[in-house]
């Protein structure tokens, strides 16, 4: 059988045995538990130890119930009876941060188990460790609006900044916990795709955007041109980035400028002047878009009629 006892337990640093109900600043931090082994610790009963093992009960100060319980084993007493245990090989990970406990050791035979009175409370510092995600956010290039989520203890402070200009924060500046950041992404007028950084609780999510569509347009389309030939000057509208070429199509044309270019620009092509004497028209490509380019005949004039005479 077992018989009942108490425990006079300790974490800390120093030896203290609280009577129940007895209140006292919570000691921050403990590292060990130190109790007075069971009188029974040694002795049998029917051939079987009345303690096989003891366990370490840990209450939030005040609760009925054990919120963790962690096996001590039968750790042999030193010459005062005493046992001192750390308490990183009872628990890992250690208790949260933040919470006023105290404990109780209990003595665990086969007839059940006896419970020592409460020991001095305790608590643990918060320890501030912050997670984001995800780790990364994809946004459309007309833009739009999207959030990363902070993990975080409760009390633990954290701030969120955004690092280019296209992108604002709309909530979760600051917070502290758990939370949110929710942002906004301007649309990407640009043919390029962009990406931007985070800082959220020391750690760095990306935002990308894609670029805008690469869509071009050519005026004019078509020109007539003089006799004489001459310059004539197309022009490429385009997003920011988006590359596109000019070609021409005829011996009589050639590209005066602007072969190649990026985004709005302008094409020059230079026309030869025309000497024969019927119409002639020729296209030319830009930026993936066909311009015609007409020229008019070198007009004879018709023979005059009716001369009679030369007189004097």
């Amino acid at each position: 059988m077992t018989r009942p006892h108490q425990l006079c337990v300790l974490l800390g640093l120093l030896l203290l045995c609280l009577p129940h109900g007895a209140t006292a600043q919570p000691l921050l931090d403990p590292n060990f538990v130190e109790f007075t082994a069971s009188p029974d610790h040694n002795l049998l009963d029917d051939g079987r130890a009345i303690v096989q093992s003891y366990e370490l009960r840990l209450y939030v100060a005040g609760a009925s119930s054990p919120s963790r319980t962690g096996s001590l084993g039968k750790p042999t007493p030193d010459g005062a009876g005493t046992i001192r245990v750390a308490l990183n090989t009872i628990f890992s990970p250690m208790p949260a941060g933040g919470t006023v406990y105290e404990a109780r050791i209990a003595a665990v035979g086969p007839g059940g188990s006896a419970e020592s009175a409460p020991s001095n409370t305790f608590s643990f510092q918060v320890t501030c460790t912050y997670s984001v995600s995800p780790g990364s956010r994809s946004i459309a290039a007309g833009g739009g609006s999207s959030t990363f989520s902070v993990t975080a203890p409760a009390g633990c402070a954290w701030t969120a900044v955004e690092t280019a200009s296209w992108i604002t924060i709309t909530s979760g500046a600051s917070g502290s916990g758990n939370g949110t950041v929710a942002f906004t992404a301007a649309a990407n007028t640009a043919g390029s795709s962009r990406n931007a950084t985070f800082s959220i609780a020391g750690h760095s999510p990306t935002v990308s955007q894609t670029g805008a569509a690469c869509a071009f347009t050519v005026s004019p389309i078509s020109q007539a041109v003089a006799r004489a030939g001459g310059n004539v000057t197309f022009t490429v509208t385009a997003p920011t980035g988006c590359s596109w070429s000019a070609s021409e199509q005829s011996s009589w044309i050639s590209i005066a400028a602007g072969a190649t270019g990026s985004g709005s620009g302008s094409v020059v092509l230079a026309v030869a002047a025309h000497t024969g004497t019927t119409a002639r028209s020729a296209n030319a490509t830009i930026a993936g878009r066909t311009v015609t380019l007409s020229q008019a005949v070198r007009v004879v004039p018709s023979a005059p009629t009716g001369l009679r005479r030369i007189g004097q």
